[in-house]
Formats: structure tokens, sequence, C-alpha cells
């Protein structure tokens, strides 16, 4: 019995189990990205020290059902990712050469998990935003859309 307590009390001390009415995080980053090609194709994400030096909480994809259009840097606006192409896409959350996670886009948008955020509690130092990317893992004709992640951090 002690041992299944000391794990509960570790998970939930570290935050990586928590109520699910639980707020997600303090802050929330969009990082926006358009798709460059059809077909097979790796998108590294742009730089961002706020989220490097921040503890990531849950990751979460916005398809076209929750947000028709995403923002490219220039401030134009175009179409986001349909739910039906998210099983062609992974993310994989890195840092120099280590890969920290690889996750199905599917695992981390809202509407397909119930409500339910995809939690990754990253801590600071243990991923670059920069060197993370995004896999399309599937054939689709997907160039010129977006993929707009939002990262909930701490």
């Amino acid at each position: 019995m002690g041992r299944i307590s000391t794990i509960e009390t570790y998970l939930t001390e570290t935050g990586r189990i928590r109520e699910y009415s639980s707020k997600v995080a303090n802050n929330c980053e969009v990082i926006s990205v358009q798709i460059p090609a059809n077909g097979l194709q790796t998108i590294y994400l742009p730089q961002n020290s706020q989220l490097d030096n921040s503890r990531i909480r849950a990751i979460q994809i916005v398809a076209e059902d929750e947000q028709i259009y995403g923002n490219v840097g220039d401030g134009t606006t175009i179409e986001n990712i349909t739910v039906a192409s998210l099983p062609t896409f992974g993310f994989t959350l890195a840092i120099d050469n280590e890969e920290i996670a690889v996750t199905p886009f599917t695992s981390m948008h809202l509407p397909t998990q119930s409500g339910k955020f995809y939690f990754i509690d990253s801590s600071i130092g243990r991923h670059r935003i920069g060197d993370s990317f995004i896999s399309q893992i599937g054939l689709g004709n997907f160039s010129g859309r977006i993929i707009t992640l939002r990262f909930w951090y701490d």
C-alpha cells in the first residue's frame, strides 16, 4: 500500500497528475507555421526563448473545427489544417539532437480527446522550441495550410 501512495504523492507534487478541472497553466503562447510543400516532410518550429525558459505544461493543436484561420508571421490569415488531416502529422519536442517527446496530433486535439489536454510537463532547460519539429508522416496535399500549436506554460 505504501508504495502506491508514494508514487501518487510524487506524481501529484510534480504536477504529472492533477484534478480534471485544474487550471492547465498560467500562460499560453501560440505558434503558427505554414506547411511549405505536399508530401512527407519535417517542419521545424521558429525559436521561442520565452517557451525555452518556461515549464511547458500542455500542448494543443488547433484545427479548423475550433478556429478556421491561423496567422502567419506577416499577419496574413490562412486556413488551419482539417481534423481529417490530423493523423498524418506528429510533433516532436526536442533539445539539440535528443527527442524528448513524440506525439501524434490526434492526442493534442481537444475535441478528439473529449476536452482533455495533452499534458507534457517539460521542465525548464529540457526542451528547445527551435529544435522541435512537426513531421508529416502520411501522404496528403496540405501545402499552404497553417498548423497552429498552443503551448500552455508556467
